[in-house]
């Protein structure tokens, strides 16, 4: 009996050291249009989703795109990154839903970088976060998002505490805004847009709303541009006793958008211009509902179907 428990326990320690070999995450998964979702997403037999290299991808752990392919919508429930760093386009085109969706906890940080994701008859939105942590995007081409319900580029929309950093990317042709950041919660909001740029977009290009939070919403645009879209370029909004919402829209451009080149509205919202021009819009600027517009005095204000009544609404601080 003591000879058969020896045994048994030592066949017991050897197939749970052989399922811990099976199971076992990497700190590095490949995907390519060439794998299989049946591989263990490793160089030499990398997966074909992004859905399935996440499950083989440990917390914090990075995904590698090895070539040009679609790699199929995912949820990131961690800390992950997912990179194309040049082997041509790694896209994600999905008909209905979204491409990507961040779902993660509060120390968590997402990287996205070199990913074009196309919404195709009826996709509803291209990237939404909407929990906690931190989500970083360069050098993305979101395009054509949206139905009848629903359509943005990146909807920003956590719960709490959270920071997205986006960088050298298009936004362009969703149904509604190009890009939203808008809080549910407590908890201080932060975002930096740098080099971003919102194109044709049906709603805003821009849309910051601190009206659903009661934490505080920080956000600033520079180096960027926001044009053709059907709406205002920028917009900042927040009520009383929701979050104190700051924009700044630094050394911008703010083009032929069919409303406002920037918009504030609500009293508890201020945005703040500097270095930007402000061109070709239905009026240069538009202040609403006791919002607050300061301009630093620098800005380049031309062509637009109003500029000189809308000047007057801006104070210089």
């Amino acid at each position: 009996m003591h000879r058969f428990f020896i045994i048994s326990a030592a066949i017991a320690a050897a197939l749970l050291s052989t399922a811990g070999t099976v199971h076992a995450q990497a700190n590095r998964t490949f995907v390519s249009g060439h794998g299989s979702d049946s591989n263990p997403c490793s160089l030499a037999a990398p997966c074909r989703s992004f859905a399935q290299a996440l499950t083989q991808t440990g917390a914090g752990g990075e995904i590698t795109i090895l070539d040009p392919a679609g790699y199929g919508s995912v949820t990131i429930n961690k800390a992950v990154s997912i990179v194309n760093d040049g082997v041509g386009e790694a896209g994600v085109t999905v008909t209905s839903g979204v491409a990507i969706t961040v779902s993660t906890g509060a120390s968590d940080v997402v990287n996205l970088r070199g990913l074009t994701l196309v919404g195709s008859g009826g996709g509803q939105n291209g990237i939404v976060f909407n929990n906690l942590g931190a989500l970083d995007i360069q050098n993305c081409v979101i395009r054509g998002f949206g139905n009848a319900v629903t359509g943005h580029g990146i909807a920003f929309v956590p719960t709490g505490t959270a920071a997205l950093n986006v960088s050298d990317t298009i936004v362009s042709n969703a149904t509604m805004d190009g890009i939203v950041v808008d809080p549910f919660g407590a908890g201080t909001v932060t975002a930096a847009f740098n080099r971003v740029q919102a194109i044709g977009n049906g709603g805003f290009g821009f849309f910051i709303d601190g009206s659903n939070s009661t934490g505080a919403v920080n956000v600033t645009i520079a180096h960027s541009t926001a044009t053709n879209n059907r709406k205002s370029g920028v917009l900042g909004e927040s009520n009383v006793g929701k979050a104190p919402t700051q924009v700044m829209v630094s050394s911008s451009v703010l083009s032929n958008n069919s409303e406002n080149g920037v918009e504030d509205s609500g009293m508890n919202s201020t945005t703040y211009l500097a270095r930007n021009t402000v061109v070709g819009n239905t009026t240069a600027f538009g202040v609403f509902s006791n919002g607050a517009l300061f301009s630093f005095g620098d800005n380049d204000i031309k062509g637009n179907g109003n500029d000189g009544s809308a000047i007057s609404l801006v104070s210089t601080k």
